[in-house]
């Protein structure tokens, strides 16, 4: 059953609409055909992670700029008619309104909510034992919705327990820095927000996908980790790194081929040689019979 992108908006629709028939309708449908959809709702939030999802935008402005409104009047009211003996602190009382009212307001501007079909396909990413996913994740949080990340960062830390090392591609240079501040952050007790489950599901993951990128911030939590466990895993997790890193060393230093020999049998000289070693020493590709 392929769906098109016309349905798969009508089902995220029904899925979490108010309509309670058309909702019960489409959970069914879900249920019965879950192993087909799956997919194709993970491929849609591929290509609609981007876009979103602040409902009442509008809204939420204009009730920060009533408010606002509402408190100048009500102290120009009060300059207006308070009495001569505290005219000093009219100037006072304007910018203490002022930045009393700054905090309230942002807030406000701040308070983002996404939309129901973009909170529903996020919470599906659950029932997807998918690591690619984890980029996608990453950048989400990075972002800092509150409410996307309420939905995602579970399902980061239990995905990233499933990478392994042919998924070292699947993070850019981005993904990997945050990934590794993500580390640091509950690793450690330095900024008060230590958590152990978390930061062995990054050591989990690094060790799969580490570089040496990952060397310095290991580092740092293999010596101040907040716990035991921790820590150990942190230094374990720098054994996977160096290993790897010692692999990529030798296999930059693979024979590779000689200068034109001009017809003759192939010489082959060492990747990390100069071009002044003598051909007597150089290997000789072996003839077919």
């Amino acid at each position: 059953m392929i769906l098109s992108q016309t349905d798969i908006d009508n089902l995220l629709t029904d899925l979490s609409g108010k309509d309670a028939g058309k909702r019960t309708q489409a959970e069914r449908f879900f249920e019965e055909n879950k192993a087909e959809i799956l997919p194709q709702l993970a491929d849609f939030f591929i290509a609609h992670r981007n876009k979103t999802q602040i409902i009442n935008e509008k809204q939420v402005r204009w009730q920060g700029i009533v408010t606002f409104l509402f408190s100048m009047i009500i102290m120009f009211t009060f300059v207006i008619v308070q009495k001569p003996i505290l005219k000093p602190f009219d100037f006072l009382l304007y910018f203490a309104g002022i930045f009393g009212l700054a905090p309230i307001v942002k807030v406000w501007f701040r308070r983002e909510k996404i939309h129901p079909q973009y909170a529903y396909v996020l919470g599906l990413l659950d029932e997807l034992d998918d690591p690619r996913f984890v980029g996608y994740i990453l950048d989400l949080m990075y972002d800092g919705n509150i409410h996307v990340v309420e939905i995602v960062e579970p399902i980061l830390y239990r995905q990233l327990r499933l990478m392994r090392h042919t998924d070292a591609t699947l993070l850019n240079d981005k993904q990997r820095r945050y990934l590794y501040h993500l580390l640091v952050i509950h690793g450690t007790r330095i900024n008060g927000n230590f958590n152990g489950r978390k930061a062995l599901a990054i050591l989990k993951a690094i060790e799969q996908i580490g570089d040496m990128r990952a060397f310095h911030d290991v580092q740092r939590v293999a010596m101040a980790g907040g716990s035991e466990a921790v820590r150990e895993a942190a230094e374990e997790c720098l054994l996977y790194i160096k290993a790897r890193r010692e692999s990529l060393e030798r296999q930059s230093t693979l024979l590779r081929a000689s200068e034109n020999t001009g017809g003759q049998e192939e010489l082959l000289r060492a990747a990390n040689s100069n071009a002044d070693t003598q051909a007597e020493t150089l290997l000789r590709v072996p003839r077919e019979d």
